[in-house]
């Protein structure tokens, strides 16, 4: 169940989710908040479980990530012995970004961050088609990234 966030709530998480490392002080400034009241709200957000954590965002161009694939995988049947096999190979490919069981014809959607579509390659045929679960492969290459964001929405509840 979502948590109930109050005006004052939502600012910090935005301002968080803008820059995760900003110091408490200048977020108590930028909130007109008192830095311990900021502090203890933002403890209490964490607490919570609402803040999973903080993180580094790199530029994927200078990390030398030249292409975004998006994979669209079928399994051969969806026994649990199938799919927890495939999830667990999943896990171990670093160039994984996200993996997702999905509705539809598919059953998984992942993205991957590689060097280039060689890597691709290489990656698809050296892991993805020796999942033995694996059915079929659909590939997708992003040509622009038109928006990337890590911030979510607050919607209202």
């Amino acid at each position: 169940m979502p948590l109930s966030l109050d005006a004052t709530d939502r600012a910090i998480l935005q301002a968080l989710q803008r820059g995760g490392n900003l110091p408490n002080t200048e977020l108590a400034d930028e909130l007109g908040l008192t830095p311990s009241t900021c502090l203890r709200r933002v403890k209490r957000l964490e607490d919570s479980g609402l803040i999973a954590g903080y993180v580094m965002l790199l530029d994927p161009d200078l990390a030398g990530i030249g292409a975004t694939v998006y994979v669209s995988i079928k399994l051969k049947n969806q026994l649990n012995a199938s799919v927890t096999e495939f999830e667990q190979e999943i896990l171990d490919i670093p160039e994984v970004l996200e993996c997702h069981l999905v509705l539809g014809q598919t059953d998984y959607i992942l993205k991957l961050a590689v060097r280039d579509l060689e890597h691709y390659r290489e990656l698809m045929l050296g892991r993805l088609t020796q999942i033995p679960s694996v059915a079929t492969i659909e590939s997708m290459m992003s040509l622009k990234r038109v928006k990337s964001t890590t911030v979510l929405p607050l919607l209202a509840t």
